[in-house]
């Protein structure tokens, strides 16, 4: 699986008809699956991972189903101010790790998990934060479609930006 969606802006099939929903405990080993495929790794601390997320139940999963899960999409409080050396970004809702595997890429996937991740935050927040590598214009395309807006590109959460930078994004809900 490559690491970002080709980015085509005008380059898009029909719209796939899938079901967003939180992640249960029949969708962790297709969930493993896709994130080893994407970043590598071990399937079983892939799987161990989304276990203990979906455990905690703090910080939901949602998967894209059509009927199999297809993609994935989580949500996380980040404490910046709490981790020594994390630094640009506020406290805070975001949204984090959409994966799609690549044959529903560019079929509304990604859209959906979003707008259904954001409809779950907005019972949270006023505020939702996103940041992406500025070299996945396909995920910044989409987020500014939503009505994400940048912030800024100065900033540190932990996460590294292979070969670019991260571009930081908020969205104000009403």
């Amino acid at each position: 699986m490559t690491m970002f969606a080709d980015f085509g802006p005008d380059d898009h099939g029909s719209p796939a008809d899938v079901l967003v929903r939180q992640m249960a405990q029949g969708d962790v080993a297709a969930c493993a699956t896709l994130a080893v495929a994407r970043e590598g790794g071990d399937a079983d601390a892939w799987r161990s991972r989304f276990a203990a997320r979906l455990a905690d139940g703090r910080t939901p999963t949602f998967v894209a189903c059509v009927p199999e899960v297809v993609g994935y999409g989580s949500v996380d409080y980040l404490d910046v101010s709490a981790h020594p050396g994390w630094y640009g970004a506020p406290d805070g809702w975001y949204l984090t790790g959409v994966v799609v595997a690549p044959q529903w890429r560019r079929l509304g996937v990604a859209r959906a998990l979003t707008l259904a991740r954001v409809q779950w935050l907005s019972a949270r927040t006023h505020t939702v934060y996103f940041f992406a590598n500025q070299r996945n214009g396909a995920s910044l395309r989409l987020h500014e479609q939503l009505g994400f807006v940048p912030m800024t590109d100065d900033f540190d959460v932990g996460v590294p930006f292979e070969g670019g930078r991260g571009v930081l994004c908020r969205l104000q809900l009403t």
